[in-house]
């Protein structure tokens, strides 16, 4: 019993699959992007997360972050600094160090302008 194969007509190229083709980026923008698509995959998966899993999601090669963050340490130290410490309002310690203001008070005002 003989199985067919595809076949395509003469002349012509096979089918191949669609590439994507990504754009050269800047460098400041390229570092931008990674670490934006770091936080959110860190915060869907946790700091568990295969940085070859980041690297699929962003549709880039796992050497290209590695280029910009020579280990899965500094991509999280990244994000650390841009969600927490990158956020830090200086006038929050006024509120906090203000003891003429009950403490809970001054722990609801920092976490609701925190917020």
């Amino acid at each position: 019993m003989a199985v067919s194969q595809p076949t395509t007509p003469p002349g012509s190229k096979p089918e191949q699959p669609a590439r994507t083709v990504r754009k050269r980026l800047k460098r400041e923008d390229r570092d931008r992007e990674i670490a934006l698509a770091a936080m959110a995959f860190f915060a869907e998966v946790g700091f568990d997360g295969d940085t070859r899993e980041l690297a699929r999601r962003l549709g880039v090669t796992q050497s290209l972050i590695l280029r910009y963050f020579p280990n899965k340490a500094a991509l999280i130290e990244r994000v650390y600094q841009e969600v927490y410490v990158g956020r830090w309002n200086p006038y929050w310690e006024s509120i906090i160090a203000d003891r003429s203001v009950p403490l809970r008070d001054r722990l609801v005002r920092l976490y609701k302008d925190y917020a």
